[in-house]
């Protein structure tokens, strides 16, 4: 008999293919070298991105998702399956009671279900704090990330047995902020789809550059 694979499933309203979410993008990495490693993984997931514009990677087949009758659509991503509940709007301040609603049955359905090892997400929402709770209930460990400095007080991870964070700066902010320990692991990027064989720098192209960022 196969020895039972290490289960982990990712539990977050928003999309891991919005490639205009730098947090989006860095989890969804993760998840593929977890996979590498001989994890078993799952994505509960919905139709929300931090722009609109960040359905790229999405865009030959949103007529088709949008068309769905299912209220949630399953897109293969390489060996990632990502469980989308369909939302009306894009916008996560947007997204209904009745599909917040639809999302949550799902991910309790996956916690009964697929049984994971861990449950891992980010979000400080009213939806997101019953993830960390609903595992719980179950004996299930919980994870979060963490990439900005937006959170405040605790109630957010009062359910989280461990946060990841992506820098030693992130990580020492939250500790003398809110005295919140975080494990700093860096940014997950698959460097050959960003590192060209051929350089002939002359431009510099800067990334979302706001003040809070350091463009200054």
């Amino acid at each position: 008999m196969a020895e039972r694979k290490k289960r982990i499933l990712w539990a977050n309203p928003y999309c891991l293919l919005d490639l205009s979410s730098g947090a989006s993008m860095t989890v969804r990495e993760q998840l593929l070298q977890l996979q590498k490693l001989g994890w078993d993984v799952q994505v509960l997931g919905a139709t929300i991105f931090d722009s609109p514009n960040g359905i790229t990677r999405l865009a030959e087949h949103w007529n088709t998702i949008k068309a769905a009758r299912s209220k949630i659509v399953k897109v293969n991503d390489g060996s990632l399956t990502h469980n989308l509940v369909k939302t009306k709007s894009t916008t996560r301040a947007e997204m209904t009671a009745a599909e917040e609603g639809i999302w949550y049955q799902a991910y309790v359905k996956y916690l009964d279900e697929f049984k994971p090892d861990i449950v891992y997400y980010y979000g400080g929402r009213t939806l997101d704090l019953l993830i960390g709770d609903e595992a719980h209930t179950r004996g299930i460990p919980v994870a979060a990330y963490l990439a900005n400095g937006n959170f405040r007080g605790t109630r957010w991870c009062r359910d989280v047995d461990l946060i990841l964070t992506n820098s030693k700066a992130t990580a020492n902010l939250y500790h003398q902020r809110e005295n919140i320990k975080c494990l700093p692991i860096g940014v997950f990027i698959d460097s050959t789809k960003i590192i060209t064989k051929n350089r002939s720098p002359k431009n510099v192209l800067f990334i979302n550059p706001s003040l809070a960022k350091g463009a200054a």
